[in-house]
């Protein structure tokens, strides 16, 4: 099959498993089920930005989100502003890796 910019398990939402190598100390999933569009669940809130270009490239554009507020805002905030420095995507089996060139790096897992 060939790689596209729904190629990540197409159909599923993916959980974030470390940024950086570290554990990320809450949940958090990207859906990129819909061309153009990156969604997901943050530690607190849903969110939502475009995918500005195509695979294997990632640039997410302004990210919206949901309002509420929880015990996880630091972690969300983390979450939010690595995802806003991510630069390509690899999808190896169930695992979708977004990194950047300064060698920063989110790792996901389909569950």
């Amino acid at each position: 099959s060939t790689l596209t910019l729904v190629q990540i398990p197409a159909t599923t939402s993916c959980n974030l498993v470390s940024i950086d190598g570290a554990p990320f100390g809450a949940e958090a999933t990207i859906d990129l089920s819909e061309a153009g569009r990156i969604q997901g669940q943050a530690p607190c809130n849903q969110y939502f930005a475009d995918q500005k270009t195509v695979y294997p490239w990632f640039e997410a554009g302004p990210i919206g989100a949901t309002r509420m507020a929880c015990d996880k805002l630091n972690e969300e905030t983390a979450f939010f502003s690595a995802l806003s420095e991510m630069t390509l995507s690899e999808a190896l089996g169930d695992t979708l890796i977004l990194s950047n060139p300064d060698g920063s790096e989110m790792v996901f897992q389909a569950p």
